[in-house]
């Protein structure tokens, strides 16, 4: 069965050309394609790739018993793994569920500071141990968010190429985009959860916005390089009494513009743009193209 093609791949591909790399910790929810990735990635990238999972094989916690040598803990990995042959500078180590031996975290210094060998890290749900794992790696990691599969990578997975994808949207039937834009079996905060979800996925972290009077009240704010955009996803077509009253207000400069995530087709109308749902994957696109 073919892979599926996900977006963490190029980042990865770019972590490892970066001279000046720092090991990398990917973070995310469980059965969502981490360990898949990383280990796509590193054996088809390396000439030797070794996976070492904290969780189904508790024995390798003792590699790091010798202090936090590089020279030492790769001792201790091939004293369990003899049939290894280590590559100096073409070497992937993975360590997988960190979270169940926090001593990882410790060793990404030695690892940096030595840099002969390339190393990620993963883990589940890492929140009961991640404080004790941040304050041990503070400065010497870098953090990847992976999300589960978005709606331009289920795209991939039927088939689509990436050039192809913009012309599929647009060529849609009326019947196959009314199906994809009609969700009013769903009200409320179903949609705010997608629109959030869809909005994390496409790379924006979410803030939501009341003023002091609490008369107006924005689901989601985000930013280009210009302005400050108020982001609002509506289950229905109602007016968007919030979006008027921060563009149309002195005190809001910054705002430009808005945008309605809604079950309409693309338009502008002066004052917001509006986007079906579904097309939330390419906003970031969107701005950073209409600079």
């Amino acid at each position: 069965m073919e892979r599926l093609k996900r977006k963490i791949d190029e980042y990865l591909i770019e972590w490892k050309k970066d001279e000046h790399k720092l090991p990398l910790i990917i973070k995310g929810a469980r059965q969502i394609g981490k360990t898949n990735a990383i280990r796509n990635f590193g054996k088809n990238n390396y000439k030797t790739y070794i996976e070492i999972n904290f969780a189904l094989q508790p024995q390798f916690k003792t590699i790091f018993e010798d202090g936090f040598e590089v020279d030492n803990i790769i001792k201790n990995i091939t004293l369990k793994l003899p049939e290894i042959d280590l590559n100096e500078n073409n070497t992937l180590i993975f360590f997988d569920e960190m979270q169940e031996c926090v001593s990882t975290a410790t060793s990404l210094k030695a690892f940096k500071e030595d840099g002969r060998y390339d190393v990620i890290c993963s883990g589940s749900l890492m929140g009961i141990n991640y404080k004790e794992i941040e304050s041990n790696s503070v400065g010497n990691k870098e953090d990847y968010i992976m999300r589960s599969l978005d709606f331009e990578e289920f795209l991939w997975a039927k088939g689509y190429k990436t050039e192809q994808i913009g012309f599929l949207i647009g060529s849609l039937d009326e019947e196959t985009q009314e199906d994809l834009r009609n969700m009013n079996t769903y009200k409320g905060a179903l949609y705010e959860n997608i629109g959030g979800d869809m909005l994390v996925k496409a790379g924006y972290q979410l803030y939501f916005y009341k003023d002091d009077s609490k008369k107006i009240e924005m689901d989601f704010m985000i930013r280009d390089k210009q302005s400050l955009i108020p982001v609002e996803v509506k289950a229905n077509n109602n007016a968007t009494i919030s979006f008027n009253n921060l563009i149309n207000n002195n005190l809001y400069k910054d705002i430009k513009y808005g945008i309605k995530l809604c079950n309409k087709n693309i338009g502008f109308n002066g004052k917001f743009y509006t986007f079906p749902y579904f097309l939330t994957f390419l906003l970031k696109r969107f701005l950073e193209e209409n600079k």
